[in-house]
């Protein structure tokens, strides 16, 4: 054999690993993002559930202070409307920000909760036949 038919097979060989390399490299960065998504609604659903739950005692704490009923409702159209925007803008923000070869596996606040409520299905099923 000549040395140019051994630098040629040498080259090819040596596109064809970095090829593989590099299309491995990218599935593995694909699921380790996904498993990233996975974790980041669980942190912002854990928010969401805590603001919930900081209007609902100011809402209280306003019922029992005596506060005229039409203030509370204001209070309390004003907060849901506000939240309603921050679980919008969270979403926007977060999606926008995937990379362009990833799809987010959700765009609204409803479809990243029915992600969430996957997981934990998932995740109870395997605590149930005791695999991990």
């Amino acid at each position: 054999m000549d040395m140019y038919s051994v630098g040629c097979g040498f080259l090819a060989g040596l596109v064809t690993y970095r090829m593989c390399v590099g299309l491995v490299g990218l599935g593995r960065i694909v699921l380790f993002f996904k498993e990233v998504e996975k974790h980041s609604i669980l942190v912002l659903a854990s928010v969401a559930e805590s603001l919930a739950y900081i209007q609902q005692v100011k809402i209280n704490s306003m019922v029992d202070s005596g506060y005229p009923e039409e203030t509370i409702k204001m209070t309390r159209d004003v907060d849901g409307h506000t939240f309603e925007l921050w679980k919008a803008s969270v979403i926007a923000n977060v999606t926008s920000n995937y990379p362009k070869y990833i799809s987010p596996s959700y765009e609204t606040w409803e479809e990243a909760l029915e992600l969430l409520d996957m997981i934990y299905h998932k995740k109870r099923k395997l605590d149930k036949t005791g695999v991990s």
